[in-house]
């Protein structure tokens, strides 16, 4: 024991490195056994993963390609194809059935027309149908309205100038064949979107005489509702405060008027891009009333559930107190077609100047200008429904020229 005594007192001098290095050594052997069982599991699935990789390789090189996709994923995948292939022509067919509602010939045409159009077989007879079809259209119009002859009357009060020139649109010179019709018929298409706009916009108005939309002003459809726009009526003056400057010795300042600031949207730039779009005639359009502009939330419904999408890309009214309207004259320029040619027109219609009588109550209601673009599906003639409410036994006139 007297022997073992040095040892001991060694042991218990030098003893938590002792039992460190014990601890050291058993947390070693854990950690062997540990990561050997562990690799061995990982050497275990790598060699299985290795194996299918392996076999899908092998299919895939047998099926023509390098990652050909299994049998039930192709056939999940042509199973969403053809459903949303549905999906989409389901969708489409209703855009067709709602406008195919909207796109429809003038119901006084000649049936002979009718069917010509229908089967896209035009003749001079029909353009001339034509012709005098959109006319009665244009004062249809009126009639949709409930429009006043007079500013005396009760109903909306149409500009007599931007009427008339609506009218005069459809002369031998602009519509001379069957393109021209095409194209006219879908400026009326978009007008008859507007003029319904706003009759459903004044229906219910208790006074005929302070209808929600009191008058129209100005309308435009095609290219020229990006020409001769008149800016000036929109520029508006900056109420600035007057300075004052202030001078030494006790002697009264003097006051100065800062320079005018005007402030005007550029609408041309923004009517006058080219939208297209497939499947669609987008047309642009422009127009200009005074109303009661409490009731301009409920203009807005009405386009926005129109059959034809009439897709508005600005609205700008004068309604500001703190700017005052710079008195502008209007400069003098006859309204443009909606197509190069009308430049030619063999008279151009009346222009609105000082000395006429307006057709307007003088600061009755706000002045709103509202444009953007009307999108118009392709529809082939042939797939429209007929029309029966015309006479079969009409005459038709012979084509003019």
């Amino acid at each position: 024991m007297e022997k073992l005594k040095p040892y001991l007192l060694k042991i218990r001098q030098y003893h938590f490195w002792i039992l460190a290095l014990v601890a050291i050594v058993v947390l070693f052997y854990a950690w062997s056994t540990g990561t050997a069982e562990i690799e061995k599991s990982f050497s275990k699935n790598k060699s299985s993963i290795n194996r299918q990789f392996a076999d899908l390789k092998s299919k895939s090189k047998s099926r023509g390609g390098e990652n050909f996709p299994n049998d039930k994923w192709v056939k999940k995948r042509r199973e969403l194809t053809e459903e949303l292939k549905i999906n989409g022509a389901r969708a489409w067919k209703n855009v067709l059935d709602a406008q195919r509602s909207a796109q429809t010939w003038p119901k006084t045409l000649h049936p002979d027309s009718k069917t010509e159009i229908e089967e896209d077989r035009w003749t001079d007879a029909t353009v001339a149908d034509y012709k005098d079809a959109a006319k009665e259209e244009i004062v249809r119009f009126r009639t949709l309205l409930d429009a006043a002859d007079d500013p005396d009357d009760s109903g909306i009060l149409w500009n007599e100038v931007d009427y008339n020139n609506l009218k005069q649109s459809i002369n031998d010179k602009d519509i001379a064949a069957e393109d021209d019709c095409k194209m006219f018929q879908q400026i009326l298409w978009v007008y008859e979107a507007l003029v319904v706009a706003i009759q459903q916009t004044n229906a219910g108005a208790e006074d005929p005489f302070d209808l929600p939309v009191h008058s129209i002003k100005d309308t435009a459809v095609f290219q020229e509702a990006s020409e001769n726009i008149d800016e000036t009526a929109w520029k508006l003056e900056e109420d600035l405060p007057v300075r004052e400057i202030k001078k030494t010795g006790g002697k009264k300042g003097k006051k100065i008027t800062p320079p005018a600031n005007f402030q005007s949207q550029q609408l041309r730039t923004t009517i006058g891009k080219t939208v297209a779009l497939d499947g669609y005639d987008v047309i642009a359009f422009r127009i200009q009333v005074r109303m009661q502009i409490r009731f301009l939330e409920a203009l807005l419904r009405s386009l926005a559930n129109s059959p034809i999408p009439m897709i508005i890309e600005g609205i700008r009214f004068q309604q500001a107190p703190e700017l005052k309207v710079v008195a502008t004259e209007k400069p003098e320029a006859s309204r443009r077609s909606s197509r190069a040619r009308r430049g030619n027109r063999e008279a151009d219609p009346p222009k609105k100047t000082s000395d006429e009588k307006s057709t307007e109550m003088p600061g009755r209601g706000t002045l709103v200008e509202i444009w953007g673009f009307a999108y118009l599906v392709e529809i082939d003639p042939s797939a429209g429904e007929e029309n029966q409410s015309a006479q079969k036994n009409q005459t038709r006139l012979p084509a003019s020229g």
